[in-house]
């Protein structure tokens, strides 16, 4: 496939979180009406951490499916508890736009509360092709361990991070600020776009709130303070990333020994 030279992304930030996941999709859904149609460039949307709370395997991918034939766009399902007969993991799946399964990926560090609740390790992100763009799907906590990024093949270009931010306090500030160093340094440290969707502040997992960090990050802004763009008070969020510009970009710093690859990197564990 070509070489796109652009990405639409669109992240979300729902209000609130509820254990019923096919209530999230219906007011997921009702966000992502005022999108317009999609044929200029390829065009990706990132759904948040547990959408599907504990859905069943199939419905919950039926439900991914669904927005993403609606949409015509491909879709980073968030994710939803997993339950087998052996084991529980947080996982998702991406869908492209005619809705067909495409890529499954699992959160590899559970954190909080889950690793109480007996929610194993996963497989871990994974990395689908939308129109020519690689995309990684990756899990909240996952994108703290950044070996977790290291180990995708191929490299990504932009990181598509489906998040439930709980923080311990109910003043989420210093979480928040936590996360937009972190995603700045991800996005440096890798050469890519990071887009993040998250639950808004107001959303409550157990007995802790959400921090509402969903935000657009890059790592070569046009902009010396545009760095990061967060949708804040907003619900919904579109941003059409310059992929052309961002290979540009980690072709340069690449000659002068950044963004090795994941070749480069084993030759040199090697030696």
């Amino acid at each position: 496939m070509a070489a796109a030279t652009a990405l639409e992304v669109t992240l979300v930030q729902p209000r609130s979180w509820s254990p019923d996941g096919e209530a999230n999709f219906a007011d997921v859904a009702r966000l992502l009406r005022s999108l317009p149609p999609n044929e200029r460039v390829p065009a990706v949307v990132v759904l948040p951490e547990l959408i599907g709370s504990s859905m069943p395997r199939d419905d919950y991918a039926d439900a991914v499916g669904e927005v993403a034939r609606r949409l015509g766009r491909w879709v980073v399902g968030g994710s939803h508890h997993w339950v087998t007969p052996t084991t529980t993991r947080n996982a998702g799946v991406v869908a492209d736009p005619a809705g067909q399964v495409v890529a499954t990926y699992e959160k590899q560090n559970p954190y909080g509360s889950e690793r109480a609740d007996g929610v194993s390790e996963g497989d871990g992100p994974a990395v689908f092709d939308a129109g020519g763009v690689s995309v990684a799907a990756v899990i909240c906590a996952d994108f703290w361990h950044s070996e977790c990024i290291h180990a995708l093949d191929p490299h990504p270009d932009v990181i598509a991070v489906s998040s439930f931010s709980i923080s311990r306090g109910r003043a989420p500030g210093a979480a928040k600020e936590l996360w937009r160093h972190l995603a700045v340094t991800r996005a440096w440290e890798h050469g890519v776009h990071v887009g993040i969707s998250d639950w808004s502040a107001a959303s409550v997992y157990g007995d802790l709130h959400a921090t509402g960090l969903a935000a657009s990050v890059s790592p070569a802004p046009a902009r010396p303070d545009g760095f990061v763009t967060a949708l804040g008070n907003r619900r919904l969020r579109t941003v059409c990333v310059d992929i052309e510009r961002l290979r540009t970009f980690r072709a340069d710093q690449h000659g002068n020994g950044m963004f090795p690859t994941r070749a480069e990197r084993l030759r040199a564990q090697q030696r």
